[in-house]
Order: C-alpha cells, then structure tokens, then sequence
C-alpha cells in the first residue's frame, strides 16, 4: 500500500507544472520543508522528543518563506490531532498550538510588508475578503480535488464561462458523490483512511484563494493517494461478491488506474505545455519587429489579446535579446472583435464586440467589486482614457482615448494584435470606422505566430 501510494504521488501527472515551470519551483521547496514540519510534529507527538517538537515550527517557517503554499501542511496537522493523535482534546490541541502561532505570525509580517492581493476576482485575499473566499471555496474546491482524483485538469475553468462554469461544478460535484460513496464504510471503519480524507480536503483550500489548476494539488496529493491505495488494499482483502463491494472496488481500481497509469503517461504532455505557452508568447514578441526604431518610439497597442502579451511586452523582448519600445500604451486587450473609430486628430474611440474584461485571465488584473462608471476616466502624462459605456456587470462597452499629441506624430507607433502576431495598424482618417479580427485564445495556443529562425 505505501509503495503504491508513493508510486502515484512521486508520478503525479500535476507535479510535471511545477518542476518544469521555473516560477514555480519554490512550491517543491515549500513542500519539502512542509512535509518534514508535519514528519517532525507527528515524532514530537508521538515520541515526546523535544528536538522534534522544536523543529515543527521551525521547518514549517522555512516552508512558508519559500511559498504560501506550504500552508496547506497545517490541515494535515489538524486532521493528525482529530483523528490520529492521543490523549485528552485539551493535550490534541494544545499540540497545535506552536503550529497556530507559527502560522498566524507568518500572516502578521506578510501584511505588514505590504504582500498579498486586492482588485482581482482570481486571486482573493481570505483574510481582507473572507466573504468572497467562501464564494470562491464553493466554486474552486471541486474542481481541484477532481484534478486531483481523475484526468479531469482543474484548469479546464479558465475555457468555462457563464452557465458552462455551473455545469462544470455540477459535474465535478457529481464525481466527488461517487467517490465519497465508495470511501464512505473505509472512512467509518479506519482513522487513517479519515485522516487522509479531511487532511486532502483541507489542504487544498488554501489553494482556493487563486484559480484552479492542477500546479496547486502537490500537498493535496498526500490524502488522496494515500486514501486510493488503502482503499484498493482493503477492498482486494475481501472476496465478498456484495454489490456494495464490487461497486467500491470498481472505484478502487478506476482511480489507481487514473494516478498510477493514466497520470504518468500524461506527464510530457502536461510538461509540453509550458513550452507551447513560451512559444506563443516568444511569437509575440518577436512579431513587433515590424516596427521600425522600436527603441525610439511610444508602441500603442490599439488591440492586444491580453495583458501578458501587452503590458508584458518590454520584458517579453529583452529577454528574447530584442531591443523594446522606449514607452507603451495599451488602450485594451480582448480576443474578440473590435472596432476602431477615429474621433479626432488626437482621438480614437474603441468598442469590443461584448466589452472589455470578457476573458478569464482579465479577472487577475479586475474584480467586480470594483465596477466600472460612465465618464471615469484614467489619466497618463501623454494619455486619457474615458469609458464612454458599461455593459449590464459593469464593464466598459466602450472607451474613448485622447491623446496629447497628434495621432500622426512620429512619436507613436500603432500595433494590433493578429494572426500573424503584431502588425503596424494604419489609423483610420477622421470620422471613419474600422474593424479589427479578434483571435480566440485556443487558436492562439495551437496555431502560435512562429519564431523565426536565428
């Protein structure tokens, strides 16, 4: 059973993220300081050693210093001491104890240099929104412990939207019955099996503080392998023909099926996927070298699929060794259609097919609890944006950009985004409409502008 377990969690189809995504390696090292807090703890309780007990906290800050991740380890502290440990309540909590302050320390110097989020619907502060947090536990926390149990990527909710988001849940909650039927009489009989079941479900709820994907299931990954492996283990024990039997060995197999062979397979795909996103942002990149003096000149990027690919462009072509724009102005990104009119020498008024805002990656950078206002405006040193119209939710139908110089200065070179990646955008005379193609974003991933040869 622990080989099995081991096998399914070493090959973990969502590890393949964070090992091969440069970024996000300091979620190994937070996990690897996490698990020994947790392996420290359970000797300390168990042992009664003073070293060990002293070691927890200790190897639980490093953990935290490497990534918020590592929190996730505290459910696996307290499912310990509710199901695991002995002795008094009183002597089961107090051993969590170093492990609250620890935590709650922890929180107290992140807000106080100033880290954490604000003004994004993906990424929720639980602490500043403990409101929204809990509308987001309800929404996200399915599809993680689905990523985790099965095939099903929890990123699928980044192509869902609307009413696809509710089914989405629907079905993943569906999913979850099943499995909790078939674990149900292994949960009542044995702790272990308990203790795997509430630590997993716990330890990804920090993890719901951001948009689902599977990178986040490293420390989910402990209970529910743990929890697959015991359950094929006591379900192989008994030969009885029960229906119930068959029907949670059947869930037993399917899922080892699904982590142990099915996960491992899938790990070059998950690995490739990294280096496709790199190339569709590299094409990008390279695409502005269709603007001539690109150091010398204000790059206004009349339409742009979205931030990573607008606002990141300067970093995107120094690192691709491409001299960048001198300055940028993004006037909106959308991977639908836009049309452009030109309301004046100095001005242009903008309206996208269904409004701005309309993709999931636009919630990292906006929330809905900051809705937008007709005649608000943002103002630059050489730039002013108005919205001219919101949509129903608040969003802006329609912008209106004025300019401090003329359209036509040679200062400004005008960008909008294609299939061919960037292309010089020829501003339409005064009074006249144009039209410009979205690119869907699957499109984008699939069919990458290409890089060129060096």
């Amino acid at each position: 059973m622990v080989g099995l377990a081991t096998w399914m969690y070493a090959l973990d189809e969502g590890h393949a993220y964070v090992a091969s995504w440069i970024a996000n390696r300091n979620a190994l090292q937070a996990m690897v300081f996490a698990l020994l807090a947790l392996d420290s703890h359970v000797r300390w309780r168990r042992d009664g050693s003073t070293r060990h007990g002293v070691a927890a906290p200790v190897l639980l800050v490093l953990g935290l210093l490497c990534g918020e991740l590592a929190l996730s380890v505290v459910a696996y502290l307290f499912a310990y001491a509710v199901l695991l440990d002995h002795g008094p309540w009183s002597r089961r909590l107090a051993g969590l104890g170093l492990a609250a302050l620890t935590t709650v320390g922890w929180r107290v110097v992140y807000s106080a240099l100033g880290y954490g989020t604000g003004g994004s619907q993906l990424y929720v502060d639980p602490v500043n929104s403990p409101a929204r947090f809990a509308l987001a536990v309800l929404e996200r926390l399915p599809l993680l412990l689905v990523g985790q149990l099965t095939p099903i990527p929890a990123e699928l909710r980044m192509m869902a939207t609307g009413a696809a988001v509710v089914v989405l849940v629907v079905l993943c909650l569906g999913l979850l019955a099943i499995v909790g039927a078939a674990v149900w009489g292994l949960v009542r009989r044995e702790r272990l099996a308990a203790f795997f079941v509430l630590g997993g479900v716990l330890a990804a709820v920090p993890s719901c503080a951001t948009f689902p994907h599977d990178r986040l299931l490293v420390p989910v990954g402990i209970g529910v392998c743990g929890l697959v492996a015991l359950l094929l283990a006591r379900t192989g024990e008994s030969a009885s023909t029960a229906l119930r039997h068959r029907f949670e060995r059947g869930v037993a197999v399917t899922l080892t099926a699904f982590l142990a062979v099915l996960a491992p397979l899938n790990i070059p795909v998950r690995t490739h996927s990294l280096p496709m996103l790199g190339k569709m942002f590299d094409g990008a990149a390279y695409s502005l070298d269709c603007v001539p003096d690109i150091d010398q000149k204000t790059v206004v990027f009349v339409h742009g699929p979205d931030f990573f690919m607008t606002a990141w462009t300067p970093v995107l072509r120094a690192d691709v060794g491409r001299p960048f724009p001198k300055r940028i102005r993004v006037l909106g990104s959308s991977y639908e259609d836009v049309e452009v009119t030109r309301t004046g020498p100095r001005s242009l008024e903008l309206r996208p097919e269904n409004g701005y805002l309309t993709s999931f990656l636009d919630l990292v950078m906006w929330s809905p609890d900051h809705p937008f206002t007709v005649g608000q405006r943002f103002t630059f040193s050489d730039l002013e944006i108005e919205v001219l119209e919101v949509t129903e939710d608040h969003r802006p139908a329609a912008i209106a950009a004025r300019f401090l110089h003329p359209l036509d200065s040679d200062d400004y070179a005008w960008v909008a985004w294609t299939r061919d990646g960037y292309r010089l955008f020829v501003l339409p005379e005064q009074g006249e409409t144009v039209h410009i193609e979205g690119v869907p974003l699957l499109d984008m991933m699939f069919d990458p502008v290409p890089v060129p040869s060096p």
